[in-house]
């Protein structure tokens, strides 16, 4: 027999189940929103104020082409130098 505030034993377990069943889906979905959130947040802070990392690449990047042509000068002072009027032409012929 049920009771006058509504329903048997049976019906309110099913709705405390389906209670418990919506709130951890609006939990997951929750949790999903904070990471699109969290996501969008980091894209715009990255394309409106560049972050550490990037300022650091830059930096090792401008320190490396700085090292590449210390590198190629100290290679050309370096190098055998050989006059022009030192030498001649020789004629390259491929031997079968």
């Amino acid at each position: 027999m049920p009771h006058e505030y509504g329903g048997n034993n049976a019906d309110r377990l099913n709705i405390v189940i389906m209670i418990k069943f919506l709130a951890f889906i609006f939990f997951i979905f929750f949790i999903l929103i904070s990471l699109l959130g969290f996501s969008v947040f980091r894209l715009f802070k990255s394309f409106f104020s560049p972050d550490v990392r990037s300022r650091e690449r830059q930096r090792s990047s401008s320190r490396n082409s700085r090292q590449q042509r210390a590198g190629s000068t100290q290679k050309k002072k370096h190098a055998k130098v050989i006059r022009k009027d030192e030498g001649e032409y020789v004629d390259y012929e491929e031997v079968r």
